[in-house]
């Protein structure tokens, strides 16, 4: 679920000056003190079994995983690089392997930051000649800020991982909650959209996958890659002709 709001469209917590708001500290009893630092020492532990740092295709991951799956989430600009079945020998990704297609040059791998699947938030396409010379790029900013790992844990055989990232020139902040639950092949995913202008305004929001072109590659890697995926009466005379997938037909997962 997505959700968007405003920081002025909320209800102000307080609009009196700021001596009026401020409120005596209270004491805090020992124990609960004792607790309190207990578990600010037992978070980075927590987060240190829930995600691990790696690096994929040259680039900063986390990697967040279940018995069933494992996601490759970037650290810089919060793409979902790969995504792997557990156990899998071939360890093929549904945005595709370079490492399968070596006649493929290393400067068409994966070159760039729109990787996988990332998200196109506050913007969608080529901006305008004026946001351009703004500084705004293509698709937004989400995909090229560094995203803050605000939290990972799990509780009752879920997993769930939490990001931040700024927006400066959009003025913007975008929250992602990642989850996976043991015994699942499935991804949750709850996203935020908050504005810090004064008004309300239009927001572009799309999520984009990148499939590496190797769906489009070597007969030999296509068909094994196709053949995992789809069911084999999709894979006709479409794919001996050269299609990667069969046209104006419907597929599913098989």
């Amino acid at each position: 679920m997505d959700h968007l709001k405003t920081k002025h469209g909320m209800q102000n917590i307080c609009e009196l000056p700021i001596h009026h708001c401020s409120r005596k500290r209270a004491p805090i009893a020992l124990p609960v003190l004792a607790s309190l630092l207990l578990a600010a020492i037992s978070s980075p532990s927590q987060t240190s079994s829930v995600v691990k740092d790696a690096n994929v295709y040259n680039r900063a991951v986390l990697l967040v995983g279940n018995d069933k799956l494992e996601i490759a989430i970037v650290k810089q600009g919060g793409s979902m690089l790969r995504i792997q079945i557990q156990g899998d020998p071939q360890g093929i990704s549904p945005f595709g392997n370079p490492e399968l297609v070596p006649s493929v040059p290393d400067n068409r791998k994966l070159n760039g930051p729109m990787v996988g699947h990332f998200v196109c938030v506050d913007g969608f396409g080529s901006p305008s000649k004026e946001e351009a010379a703004a500084g705004l790029a293509m698709h937004g900013e989400a995909y090229l800020q560094p995203w803050k790992l605000v939290s990972a844990e799990k509780q009752a055989g879920v997993a769930t991982v939490k990001f931040t990232v700024d927006l400066p020139k959009l003025q913007e902040t975008f929250a992602r909650s990642v989850q996976i639950v043991d015994g699942e092949n499935v991804i949750y995913i709850d996203s935020e959209l908050t504005s810090d202008t004064a008004f309300d305004r239009t927001a572009n929001w799309g999520e984009h996958p990148f499939l590496f072109s190797t769906l489009r590659g070597t007969r030999e890697y296509r068909g094994r890659r196709l053949r995992r995926a789809f069911q084999d009466a999709y894979l006709s005379r479409e794919y001996a002709s050269g299609h990667a997938l069969a046209t104006i037909t419907g597929f599913h997962l098989a």
